[in-house]
């Protein structure tokens, strides 16, 4: 038997002029699940692991020594980041 799916979706362009990233902020961080003990230093948990943060000038960096991961500035490089390293899909309520 041959099955027939029909997909219907409409896609609105937009000028990429008009979006804009969502930047960081200590408020952003508690609301997605950091929690903060000492001044810049953040903590993110997934399951049983824990990631620890500094975040200073608006950005992240993931406290790992020896290594040079860059410094994440908004929202949406968060969650690529840790898709990309734990396949964890970070929601956002708006």
């Amino acid at each position: 038997t041959d099955y027939l799916t029909h997909l219907s979706e409409i896609v609105k362009e937009i000028d990429c002029s008009d979006v804009e990233p969502i930047p960081l902020t200590p408020e952003l961080l508690r609301k997605i699940g950091f929690r903060n003990f000492i001044r810049e230093q953040w903590i993110f948990s997934i399951g049983k692991s824990h990631l620890e943060w500094d975040f200073a000038d608006d950005s992240l960096k993931l406290r790992v020594p020896g290594t040079s991961f860059p410094f994440i500035p908004y929202l949406h490089q968060l969650q690529n980041f840790l898709y990309a390293i734990a396949q964890y899909e970070l929601e956002v309520e708006p």
